[in-house]
């Protein structure tokens, strides 16, 4: 339908324009400042030019990114201003958001039967995810870049019987090495496509991801720094070992592990939790590959084109749940997945899924902060000590999951 894809276009223009109009350009109005963890990038990328100790575990709020976010993605942090290097790194993570939601809708244009069912659709995955966008850009977060790259790699995954073009693989495997250096447990993400035995991708990402690091040797030496790029990722990875067990406990924290040690009213619990399901997110992986490989015929032939929507969406969840560092704005994946559920919804018809779908909408309502303060909660801290967001994404996840053979029926 012409009339959703120019709607889709417009919707997404106008939320970018917004949300650059009020983060990227705050601090040039003068009533923001600059994010803290922006000011952490910008500062690491600056002592790293200086040649000053990057890693530094004791600081309140430390640089704990890879070395090859630090020497290559990043670089373009130090140049500019403040205001000019935030309003530019701000922009290009909202646009980019804002065009891998857009694909995504384009994608699943074949699955609209009905434009007010559509218009609904979209409307609820902007209102339940509208917290986390802007959370996630008032901290100055990176998570929307990781997401944008990771849907690209999905929508440039070709249908069953379609051969892999060179050029797909390249760009895709190139999106898969940027999320990963920027946040190594976005391999979770990829989960949909060990499902489905996409080696040619997951390997040219493997592959992408080894001339990134290599790439950063070459900045190393080009840039003669005091150290090598096998220094530089044992201290990456001493200052990943040595975070504070509070950080995954704190009220921020919402993946699956923090929100269950909080409601036994244990938060001391919360880094073996976190720990324990993000290792049982592995497994998952390793089990999703495997089951790929030994049945990759059949899931070729089976496999819609809508499918890859599915499998993004329900990956998402598993991000959202076993991440260990599973943060609050992250539900801004919310987006992507409530329209998926919701464009499908006529389409399920068990009482199990309805029930599912409206806790999911209740718990996603109560995570706004003017609904929050509409029912008398001050802050929405309060909500997340209960694990609101969390409960949310498991009950929307498994919504998505149980939408996979109305999908099935509707090729």
């Amino acid at each position: 339908m012409v009339q959703v894809k120019r709607a889709s276009a417009l919707i997404f223009m106008l939320l970018a324009a917004y949300l650059i109009g009020r983060f990227s350009l705050g601090p040039w109005r003068g009533k923001d400042r600059i994010p803290t963890d922006f000011t952490v990038f910008r500062t690491a990328v600056t002592r790293y030019f200086a040649h000053e100790p990057v890693y530094r575990p004791t600081e309140s709020s430390p640089f704990k990114y890879s070395p090859a976010f630090l020497a290559v993605v990043a670089r373009p942090l130090a140049w500019g201003s403040p205001r000019v290097s935030w309003a530019s790194y701000s922009a290009f993570g909202i646009l980019a958001w804002c065009l891998a939601c857009f694909a995504f809708i384009l994608k699943s244009h074949p699955l609209v039967r009905n434009v007010q069912i559509w218009l609904g659709a979209l409307a609820m995955g902007i209102v339940v995810s509208w917290h986390g966008m802007l959370e996630h850009l008032s901290y100055g977060q990176s998570d929307f870049l990781v997401a944008a790259a990771i849907t690209g790699v999905y929508l440039l995954t070709p249908g069953p019987r379609r051969k892999m073009h060179r050029g797909r693989i390249m760009v895709g495997g190139a999106l898969i090495a940027l999320a990963l250096s920027i946040k190594p447990a976005a391999g979770l993400l990829l989960l949909g496509l060990a499902w489905d035995a996409e080696l040619g991708m997951l390997a040219a990402g493997a592959a992408m991801t080894a001339a990134l690091y290599l790439l950063t040797a070459v900045a190393l030496w080009f840039d003669a720094v005091p150290w090598s790029l096998t220094t530089l990722m044992g201290q990456w990875l001493t200052s990943l070992a040595r975070q504070p067990a509070e950080l995954f406990g704190g009220n921020l924290t919402q993946g699956l592990g923090p929100t269950l040690a909080r409601c036994l009213n244990h938060p001391e619990w919360s880094e073996t939790f976190s720990r324990g399901f993000f290792l049982g997110g592995i497994a998952l992986f390793a089990a999703c590959l495997a089951r790929g490989v030994f049945r990759r015929r059949e899931a070729e032939a089976q496999r819609s084109p809508f499918e890859t929507l599915q499998k993004l969406a329900a990956s998402m969840g598993v991000y959202l749940l076993c991440n260990p560092l599973s943060w609050r704005w992250n539900t801004f994946l919310w987006l992507p997945m409530a329209y998926f559920v919701f464009l499908n919804r006529k389409s399920l018809k068990p009482v199990l899924f309805n029930s599912m779908l409206l806790g999911f909408a209740l718990l996603a309502m109560l995570s706004q902060t003017w609904m929050a303060h509409l029912i008398g909660v001050k802050e929405v801290d309060e909500m997340s000590r209960w694990g609101v967001y969390g409960w949310a994404s498991l009950l929307l996840t498994t919504a998505v999951i149980l939408a996979l053979d109305p999908v099935r029926r509707s090729r």
